[in-house]
C-alpha cells in the first residue's frame, strides 16, 4: 500500500480526483479518495480514476477525441493534454469561443 506522510509530495492523480469531485459537488472524503485510487490494481493508470468515479456514481468515459470536438463535451472533464508526457492530466473547466480554461498541472514536474 502507498501512503503519504505530512510534508511529502501528494499524489497527482489523487489531487486531481479531489479537485474534480469538488467541482462536481460530489461528496467523498479525502481518505476514501486516497484509498480507492492508490489501492487500485491499475494505479496510476486512468482505469483507476475511471473505476473510482464509477464507484462514486459519477458518469465517465475514456475516449480519444479530436481537439476540434472538445467544445461538445460537458465540463468539467479531465484531459491528457500532451500525449508525449506520461502524466499531464488537467481538468478542463470550460471552453468558450475556442478558449480552453484548464487547471494547472498536478504533475510536480510541470
Amino acid at each position: 500500500m502507498i501512503t503519504f506522510k505530512p510534508g511529502e509530495p501528494k499524489d497527482p492523480l489523487v489531487e486531481l480526483t479531489k479537485k474534480l469531485l469538488k467541482l462536481l459537488d460530489v461528496k467523498v472524503t479525502s481518505r476514501t479518495i486516497e484509498k480507492t485510487i492508490l489501492r487500485h490494481p491499475y494505479y496510476p493508470g486512468i482505469l483507476a480514476l475511471s473505476d473510482a468515479l464509477s464507484d462514486w456514481k459519477v458518469k465517465n468515459i475514456t475516449l480519444q477525441i479530436d481537439e476540434s470536438k472538445l467544445s461538445l463535451l460537458p465540463t468539467p472533464f479531465i484531459a491528457h493534454l500532451h500525449p508525449s508526457n506520461d502524466y499531464d492530466l488537467r481538468i478542463i473547466c470550460g471552453i468558450r469561443n475556442d478558449v480552453v480554461e484548464f487547471s494547472k498541472s498536478m504533475n510536480k514536474t510541470n
